[in-house]
């Protein structure tokens, strides 16, 4: 949820002397606020500073009314914040690198798609398709996630489709993805 608006940074006051850089491949899916108004993109450099602050470098553009896309704005800085920014992220994360006892399994494939005798095997989690919280093990550590809905798989072990929130350098990243159900590593939020 953004609560707030991001605060873009003329490249001129660009702090000097980063403590690291991250470039991402591939790119992290953005989506903030800018001047009251949505904007989305995609991120491809992030740098941390001794100041505990993050800067982003993204091409972005602003959502239109109608939900459409607007023109692009390349190559634009912002100070990263949780709260004005929401980030997605492709590919692995490092921390399902390090797999630990205990951790929730990735299932390889998604749900069955299309064939009526298959669908109705998917159950939805919350009312009106809402997402249920949850919490998944992965990398050793408990994380937030939401779960959008489960199915049984055809060899008949159940799967959850989840968003799940890793914290990579103190940067809460999403991801999309599809774990075998198990109630030692994902617990339902109340």
């Amino acid at each position: 949820m953004i609560d707030r608006d991001a605060v873009e940074i003329p490249p001129k006051d660009l702090l000097k002397d980063p403590v690291s850089i991250e470039t991402y491949d591939p790119f992290v899916d953005i989506k903030l606020s800018l001047g009251g108004q949505p904007w989305a993109g995609l991120g491809y450099e992030r740098r941390n500073y001794a100041d505990g602050r993050t800067a982003f470098r993204a091409d972005i553009r602003p959502v239109l009314p109608d939900g459409g896309p607007g023109r692009w704005c390349p190559d634009i800085w912002v100070w990263g914040d949780p709260r004005a920014m929401i980030t997605r992220a492709f590919g692995t994360s490092p921390v399902e690198e390090t797999a630990r006892p205990g951790d929730a399994e990735r299932a390889r494939l998604g749900p069955p798609q299309g064939d009526s005798y298959v669908l109705p095997r998917i159950e939805n989690f919350g009312p009106d398709r809402m997402p249920a919280p949850v919490r998944i093990r992965v990398g050793g550590q408990w994380h937030p996630a939401k779960a959008f809905r489960r199915w049984t798989d055809a060899d008949g072990v159940v799967s959850v489709h989840v968003k799940i929130c890793l914290s990579e350098s103190g940067w809460p990243m999403d991801y999309w993805r599809f774990y075998h159900w198990d109630p030692a590593a994902i617990v339902e939020s109340h």
